[in-house]
């Protein structure tokens, strides 16, 4: 009986997490399926496919000490003293809501998807814009870029 919860457990682990995002060509493309489309020139707008724009992200970089310079793994003449790390602000654009965030561009927008944020017409669902702001949102990353 262990190895039969387990098992569909692990399934369910897999659909759950296995979704494949692509942005190609100005299509946000998950699991093959066009979902959103994109214009990035700094920022990425994220629009419905009927092209009403659904939220914004916005890179911010900070620098920290690389860990690795001067170690046998990483000699000094090899490889960079500093490492680059981006912060994003998402800011949904009906209510002007936003969020801050380390999770990367593809991550957010699939998590976004899968929170069931918008419908096909681009219509938000504000109990779930919040919740997803409270899910993963961190406020103390913006420390990072003050320093």
């Amino acid at each position: 009986m262990k190895k039969i919860l387990l098992g569909s457990m692990l399934i369910v682990s897999c659909l759950a997490f296995g979704q494949k995002v692509k942005l190609k060509d100005g299509s946000v493309l998950i699991d093959k399926v066009e979902v959103y489309k994109y214009d990035e020139d700094g920022v990425t707008t994220v629009s419905s496919l009927s092209n009403t724009e659904l939220f914004v992200i916005k890179p911010s970089y900070y620098e920290v000490p690389n860990p690795m310079y001067g170690t046998a793994g990483c000699p000094a003449g090899n490889c960079a003293r500093m490492l680059t790390n981006a912060i994003y602000t998402v800011k949904f654009l009906k209510n002007s809501k936003e969020l801050y965030t380390e999770i990367s561009i593809k991550d957010l927008i699939k998590n976004i998807y899968k929170a069931g944020i918008f419908d096909s017409e681009g219509n938000t669902d504000e109990k779930k814009v919040d919740l997803f702001i409270d899910k993963y949102s961190n406020e103390d990353v913006k420390l990072k870029l003050l320093k």
